[in-house]
């Protein structure tokens, strides 16, 4: 049982008009969050807060996801009374009825007995639906997960959506020709991913995917290949041009010294 002062002292009360004949009024409790200063009310209609006592209104508070503590200075909103003990905090996702605990990545179902054990409140899963709607719209693309119990390293690209694979499919059956098993013309994975503004590990895993290995970069590499060695060939051959030409000087001029020595 929480230990507080009385209803008017530990729950300030404000009152407003209930009508607009100025006749009516109602009265309200506030709670203020320790954390970010928000301020929670709530009503008991015209009647007013006579005789109710203060562990009475905490109750309600607390229905509303907020938790209440011995004092103003405990007292949390549900955006901060999500963490259920300092050290990890829990993310609830609906559409796979699952509970994600932070520290230790584990997951559990969304059952009426884990929502208690972990002190997750009604108020607490319908903000956590709000936040994913709004996430979503603000993704073009959808299909945004909002639980990922593995954190992305450093080095790791982010996963694509569905939209975007479906954008890399659609190009790469453009682009890609089949029975070469290699890109048509320059394009290649870098050059895709540089066009979709997109990382180039997913053109290359979905590539791969569909189509198996890309012969593009060896046949490229074997052309460069190619290239230099015709460079160097005609390099060798303009040098033995130079010494065959200087031979067949020398060859002209033992013969001119043979005619001068026949002549003597």
């Amino acid at each position: 049982m929480i230990r507080i002062a009385t209803s008017d002292e530990r729950f300030p009360t404000v009152t407003r008009p209930a009508g607009d004949d100025g006749v009516r009024h109602q009265r309200f409790r506030q709670i203020t969050c320790a954390a970010c200063g928000k301020v929670g009310e709530t009503s008991a209609g015209t009647g007013g807060f006579k005789g109710m006592p203060p562990e009475v209104v905490a109750k309600r508070f607390q229905r509303m996801g907020w938790k209440v503590g011995e004092k103003p200075s405990k007292d949390l909103c549900p955006a901060h009374a999500t963490k259920v003990s300092p050290g990890y905090t829990v993310a609830v996702d609906e559409e796979a009825r699952t509970i994600t605990r932070s520290d230790t990545g584990d997951q559990l179902p969304l059952t009426r007995q884990n929502r208690r054990a972990l002190k997750i409140t009604p108020g607490q899963l319908r903000r956590e639906a709000e936040r994913r709607e709004k996430e979503i719209s603000r993704n073009p693309y959808g299909d945004t997960p909002m639980v990922d119990p593995t954190p992305l390293r450093a080095e790791d690209p982010p996963k694509p959506t569905r939209e975007q694979i479906r954008k890399v499919q659609d190009e790469l059956d453009a682009r890609y020709d089949i029975p070469a098993q290699r890109y048509k013309g320059k394009m290649s994975d870098k050059a895709l991913a540089e066009l979709l503004n997109f990382p180039a590990a997913w053109i290359a895993e979905e590539r791969e995917r569909a189509y198996g290995p890309d012969d593009s970069e060896a046949l490229r590499q074997r052309a460069h290949d190619l290239e230099v060695l015709k460079g160097d060939l005609a390099g060798v051959a303009a040098k033995i041009e130079r010494h065959v030409e200087a031979g067949m000087a020398l060859v002209d001029e033992v013969n001119a010294l043979r005619k001068r020595a026949d002549r003597l």
